[in-house]
């Protein structure tokens, strides 16, 4: 059985080698901006932007989002009341829903766990989902729930959904079958909140607002408030979006027109771009990097280890029954 670790060996050492391909923290911001209704691929490794689209197909892009495994983004436009569909490059870009289905959208997410869109809408205050391609739209919940709704985010895995309302400056959750709405955060703690993002591993949910120009941090329960940024670090800031793998957070802002890195708490705040090569933001997002070696990599790690382990009990026990005949 010397042939088990021998293999076993040979796997652990190809496990070890370094790998040539994309970081586990490596990946993409998707970027929206209204000034003259772009969509920018923008890489934080190298500071390199792109141009995905252009209007007429962009028209005053309210929110934005990927499906990663599925290479496509998904964007909401309060022009025509429209959601679109296209590929990570840009290509193939395609209308899914439109006026009267949708009406005067401000925010979209998908939820990878379970393969579904949700988005809020500001005309009938409501929350709603549907399919990845547009269809089985539901309603979750609506006013008096929801008044005013500025910004959502989901977790999968809890199955719950979150958002923020500008009405009376309250930040909630429902689950994700509409049941059991909850105020988690209100005004002073939270005020005018203009993006979300969640760390579900982490147990955050962080937030823009621009009122007093802060980021800030809680417990997904609403306990815990940090502020992690204020002014005048932090000015008017529009939207956040998090690298939860990499242990960051981004923000866009007006002044100045630019877009902000840090750590997940608040350290080492990086300036990455700002006018004129960003203009306008008005939403984006991080996509981790599609090509992650870290799950495989430590995948053929432990099988090589077990692969000894089994060897060496084999040969042991060769040995042992060798040793009992003579």
């Amino acid at each position: 059985m010397r042939w088990i670790t021998t293999l076993g060996i040979a796997l652990l050492a190809c496990s070890m080698t370094p790998s040539t391909s994309a970081r586990a923290s490596d990946g993409q911001l998707f970027v929206a901006q209204s000034f003259d209704d772009r969509m920018l691929n923008a890489n934080p490794a190298n500071l390199s932007v792109s141009t995905l689209l252009n209007w007429p197909v962009l028209d005053d892009a309210t929110g934005i989002t990927t499906d990663p495994a599925n290479g496509v983004i998904y964007w909401a436009q309060t022009f025509g009341d429209r959601i679109y569909r296209a590929n990570r490059d840009g290509s193939n870009p395609t209308l899914l829903l439109e006026w009267p289905e949708l009406d005067d959208p401000t925010d979209i997410t998908f939820d990878t766990v379970g393969r579904k869109l949700y988005w809020t809408q500001l005309f009938d205050n409501n929350i709603q989902s549907a399919d990845p391609d547009g269809s089985n739209v539901t309603i979750i919940t609506t006013w008096p729930e929801v008044d005013v709704p500025t910004t959502l985010a989901v977790d999968g895995v809890g199955q719950k959904i979150y958002w923020a309302q500008r009405f009376d400056d309250r930040v909630r959750c429902v689950n994700m079958n509409g049941t059991n709405p909850q105020t988690l955060l209100a005004w002073p703690e939270v005020d005018d909140v203009n993006g979300m993002a969640l760390d579900v591993p982490g147990g955050k949910m962080y937030f823009a607002q621009s009122f007093d120009s802060r980021i800030i941090r809680a417990n997904l329960d609403g306990t815990g408030v940090e502020v992690l940024l204020a002014a005048p670090i932090v000015n008017q800031p529009v939207d956040i979006t998090l690298d939860t793998v990499g242990g960051k957070l981004y923000w866009t802002q007006l002044l100045g027109d630019r877009i902000y890195r840090a750590n997940l708490d608040g350290s080492n705040v990086e300036l990455l771009w700002e006018w004129p090569v960003v203009d306008d933001v008005t939403t984006f997002v991080f996509e981790p990097s599609a090509d992650i070696p870290a799950a495989s990599t430590w995948g053929l790690v432990t099988i090589a280890l077990l692969l000894l382990v089994a060897g060496a009990l084999l040969i042991r026990t060769r040995q042992a029954s060798t040793s009992d005949v003579a």
